[in-house]
This record gives C-alpha cells, structure tokens and sequence, in this order.
C-alpha cells in the first residue's frame, strides 16, 4: 500500500455535532483548512449536523479529538464523532482559493495576495493560514464593525488588541486612528504571522506585536494604560481576564468583546458591569454576539 502522506491529495475530517456546537467547531478550523461544509445528519437527527472540512496537510488526529473534547466539554455536550478520510488529488490551490473571495466590512476590504481588490478606503492583505481572523468568521466581523463604528464617534490614542491571531484588528485600528498599536498573543507561531501580516501592508512602525499571555504581562502593562481595548478569544479566557483588562483601560475608556455564543452574553455582561463597565451596545451575527463597554 502506498504511503499517502507522500501521494498529493486532501484530507478530509468530519465531524458529526448538535446544530449548537457547530459555530465552535466552524472557529476551530476557519483559518487553516480549503473549506468547510455543514449538512443536516437526516440518518441520526434533525438536530445533529456533519461538519465537512477539507485541508491540505494530515492532521495530528489525537490533538484533533483533544481539541473537540474540549470544546464539547465546555458546552456540557457528548463527545463527537469524527472521521478522517484521505481524497486523491485534484486542483486544490485552485479551489481553495474559490472559498477565500475578498471580503468587504464597511470602508474595510479585506483580499489574499492573489487577488487584486479596489474599491474601498482600507485595504488589508491577509492570506488564509493557522492564525485565526480573516474577516471571514462572524465574531472577526462584529469586531471590524465595532472597530469602525466607534471610529466615526471619537478616535484613540492607546489602542490594544489581545489575541491578536493574524494581526486584522490592530492593522485595522492602525488605519483608523494613525496611531501606535499593541498587540498580543501568547502563541509564537501566530507573533509570526501578524508580524509578516503587518509588514506585509506596510504596518510596522505602526503596529507592534508582543509574545504575551493576555494583558497581564509587565511588557502589557509597561505600554499602558490603553484608552481601546479589543479582544476576539473566546468565553472562558473573556470571563477570566474581566480584572486585569479593566485594570488596563483607561476610565472613559472602550472595550469590544467577541468570540461569545448568545447563550453566554448576559453572564459576560454581568461579570464586566459588575467590575465597573457599562454596556454601550451589542451586535449579532449568526450564533456569535459583539458587545461594547466604556469604563
């Protein structure tokens, strides 16, 4: 039997969840795979979905089921079914490419080094790879909107991005405000990539990005206190880093939250107010929530 680590070719994961959990699982994947599919399970529910991804590299099947272990433990829901197949090969570059269309968020464009994009005030370049936000995942969305929103109202001398993945929201507040921008992450390999990003659009003495586990670091604090603090993670570390983020802002200061279910705003919501912040406004897209706080 040949060895099809070495033959070209896709492989394909599936992964069969309740309709509730695929958001979760459409995050895990949405950057570093050629697509992802969803189909109704008519066989087992009405109400469990397959999740359908296509990548090019063989993954590492035991972090795989660890990583969705997690996510459906966190959820309180039964372990998933997945499934790993390999396809023969085809135009995949080609294809992929197909799913990786420019994508346009009000005065913001954001387009792949393939693509030759006009037509809007802000243009970003970011290719799709294993750092999370291209502007293509409904929470990267609502930030961009919440970003631009508060942008026409007032502008920000101190902003921080935490979790900065491939570096999209601090470029887009560098454009905004003609400001000095931090951003953090406490994975190297994504440092890397918001790095190349940044200097890719010609970014880097404006933004700088930090290795660093959220605001608590004292490179974090040495650069503060910020007046926009912007975070698109996910529910448990926004929960638990609620202190040391206020601690950062300034009062009179922002605070854009992402990466939330509807299903957990209210007890966010709760946990930053009672901390000291008020809810300006919140915004919805799909299953995820934005919300927006001033100190």
């Amino acid at each position: 039997m040949p060895d099809i680590d070495n033959l070209p070719g896709i492989w394909r994961i599936e992964v069969m969840a309740p309709c509730c959990a695929v958001p979760l699982i459409e995050r895990l994947f949405e950057n570093n795979v050629l697509s992802i599919s969803i189909f109704t399970n008519q066989i087992s529910s009405q109400t469990e979905r397959i999740i359908s991804i296509l990548t090019k590299h063989r993954p590492n099947l035991h972090t795989l089921k660890r990583q969705l272990l997690d996510i459906s433990s966190a959820a309180e829901l039964e372990p998933f079914t997945t499934r790993l197949d390999w396809l023969p090969s085809e135009n995949w570059v080609h294809r992929s490419l197909t799913f990786h269309q420019p994508v346009r968020i009000n005065r913001l464009l954001i387009h792949g080094t393939h693509d030759t994009a006009r037509g809007a005030p802000i243009r970003l370049c970011i290719d799709a790879g294993e750092a999370f936000g291209t502007g293509r995942h409904d929470s990267t969305r609502g930030c961009l909107e919440a970003i631009q929103q508060l942008a026409l109202k007032r502008t920000f001398l101190h902003p921080l991005d935490v979790g900065t993945g491939t570096g999209i929201l601090a470029m887009t507040m560098a454009h905004l405000f003609q400001r000095q921008v931090i951003a953090t992450d406490n994975d190297p390999k994504s440092v890397k990539i918001a790095r190349q990003n940044i200097a890719m659009n010609g970014l880097s003495r404006t933004v700088q990005v930090l290795l660093a586990n959220g605001a608590s670091e004292s490179v974090v604090l040495r650069k503060g206190p910020y007046d926009l603090i912007v975070m698109n993670l996910l529910f448990r570390p926004i929960f638990s880093m609620a202190p040391v983020i206020i601690n950062r802002l300034t009062h009179g200061g922002n605070l854009i939250l992402s990466g939330l279910l509807h299903s957990q705003a209210r007890t966010l919501i709760a946990r930053y107010v009672s901390l000291g912040c008020r809810l300006e406004y919140r915004t919805a897209y799909s299953e995820w929530e934005t919300l927006i706080f001033r100190r």
